[in-house]
């Protein structure tokens, strides 16, 4: 144990605890990812299409491509599960059911009994069940996935508030953007990882490999997890005096031991908090309906291959790393040179990935079927998108260290609604999986994005609320009573001047 204690305490352990909530998110999302990326190879595809002539403009050539295809009907059975669209975006949507029931429950757990527990126990169980997966498919078909996807979201919705919560008790203000945009990187990692292994992995294990080797890695993770990181400074075993003195002192203004139960009536009447749910909406709107459609969009309509589609996904997220990185930075260098205000960071970062990588967006789709044209602009769009780091996810920091758990399981539970709401919409809407289907699907992530973001620009803050104090209540009655005493003052001084002035026959008025 000493030994250790000496190794450790040679490290900084807030960067430890940072490094391993980075791969704590990066689990997360790759686990997540299995089934998108999967979903297209397990089940068979039937397109009917009625009309006698099949148009160009309404679905890219494929290699056997005919244009003047009369009275067929196309089909793919190549998967082994006979799913439709409607019933795809059903068991895709479904992982988001329990996910957003359980974000407020696990911000509360993780800001009374530690963010260590909440985390561990979410991501460990979601391995679990991702490792039950194909199992549970050959057992019991849609109808079991559904189920499992739903418990899975269960245990997994407690990652993200619990992440906040921990970074609120180990990361001082100057250095959020940074460290923050750094951890919630593990979720561009984690969807990049699995695109990487998509084409490896069908050929040498097919589908039901993804969840065995992934899942695997949450169990591991989990395993380390316990040993090295620690709820706060506090608690921690292992860290130096030097270290913990120095985020002692940059921590205590803001953040609190055992802060008092959540002020739900002043968080829920808070209008920068209530922006910030609003641009995390219309962020995860676009995210989650692209994290869980876009693989079959590329592979169904645009007609890409698994390596065309593992090599699409590394140049997005290579490019999402980049503008992470050089956003985050940019971030922090503003606020340390008083260049702009805290308030004003944020509200930049959250336009430029909202509205600005919505444009781009649209754009794509109208680039058809030319694929080094969608490659370029889906590179530029991710890009802008890397700018939400430091633009909505820090800001759960910004407005309350010591409910930061709480803040970010409102906001990102409510956000994702879109989780089920986006996969149902694209369901509906794209039945027979075409350009001109899809584009309506673009437009309606673009208007969304932009309604929300010019919400967070009008309301948004980056300012730590007064209801982040533990004492506000307390002194805020205080000061209640402090007034009430003091127009008590007057009004004796007062009615004093008034009878001098009536006894002496001076007309008070």
């Amino acid at each position: 144990m000493s030994s250790m204690k000496y190794c450790c305490s040679r490290l900084s352990q807030k960067w430890v605890l940072a490094t391993m909530s980075f791969f704590s998110v990066f689990c997360a999302f790759s686990m997540r990812m299995c089934l998108p990326l999967t979903i297209p190879k397990m089940v068979k595809h039937a397109k009917h299409i009625s009309r006698s002539i099949l148009q160009a403009d309404d679905t890219c050539p494929g290699p056997t491509y005919n244009a003047t295809l009369q009275h067929h009907e196309m089909r793919n059975t190549t998967g082994t599960y006979d799913w439709s669209e409607y019933t795809q975006g059903i068991i895709l949507g479904s992982f988001y059911w329990g996910y957003v029931l359980s974000h407020v429950p696990g911000g509360i757990i993780a800001e009374r009994f530690g963010g260590k527990h909440a985390l561990g126990v979410g991501i460990f169980t979601t391995a679990l069940f991702t490792l039950l997966t194909p199992w549970a498919i050959d057992w019991g078909g849609a109808t079991a996935l559904i189920f499992l996807r739903v418990v899975m979201g269960l245990c997994e919705g407690v990652t993200q508030p619990a992440v906040s919560a921990l970074l609120s008790q180990w990361i001082p203000a100057e250095e959020r953007s940074k460290i923050s945009s750094f951890v919630f990187m593990g979720a561009t990692v984690g969807i990049l990882a699995t695109s990487l292994g998509l084409s490896p992995i069908m050929e040498h294990l097919g589908w039901p490999g993804f969840y065995y080797i992934f899942g695997g890695l949450g169990v591991v993770w989990y395993v380390l997890w316990c040993v090295l990181c620690y709820s706060s400074p506090r608690d921690h075993p292992f860290i130096s005096k030097e270290e913990a003195k120095m985020l002692n002192e940059k921590l205590s203004q803001h953040t609190h031991a055992d802060p008092p139960p959540v002020p739900w009536r002043h968080l829920l009447t808070s209008a920068p908090f209530w922006a910030l749910v609003i641009v995390t909406i219309g962020r995860d709107w676009n995210g989650y309906t692209m994290m869980a459609d876009m693989p079959k969009f590329l592979i169904s309509v645009l007609k890409f291959s698994e390596s065309e589609v593992g090599l699409l996904f590394l140049s997005m997220n290579i490019s999402m790393l980049i503008s992470c990185s050089l956003f985050s930075w940019m971030s922090d260098w503003l606020i340390e040179k008083n260049y702009m205000s805290i308030t004003n960071v944020r509200k930049l970062m959250a336009s430029i990935s909202l509205t600005v990588h919505g444009v781009f967006g649209v754009v794509s789709v109208y680039v058809g079927c030319n694929k080094f044209q969608y490659f370029a602009v889906s590179f530029v769009s991710t890009f802008t998108s890397g700018a939400g780091f430091p633009g909505v996810k820090a800001n759960v920091l910004d407005l309350s260290p010591n409910y930061a758990g709480t803040v970010m399981a409102v906001s990102h539970g409510l956000a994702g609604l879109c989780g089920f709401g986006g996969p149902y919409m694209v369901g509906i809407l794209v039945p027979n999986q075409t350009l001109t289907e899809w584009i309506l699907v673009f437009w309606i992530i673009f208007t969304v994005t932009v309604v929300t973001n010019v919400v967070f620009v009008l309301f948004g803050s980056g300012e730590v609320q007064e209801w982040n104090d533990p004492n506000f209540e307390r002194s805020k009655k205080k000061s209640k009573m402090i007034e009430m005493k003091e127009v008590e003052k007057l009004l004796t001084v007062k009615k004093v001047q008034l009878a001098v002035a009536i006894d002496e026959g001076i007309n008070p008025c």
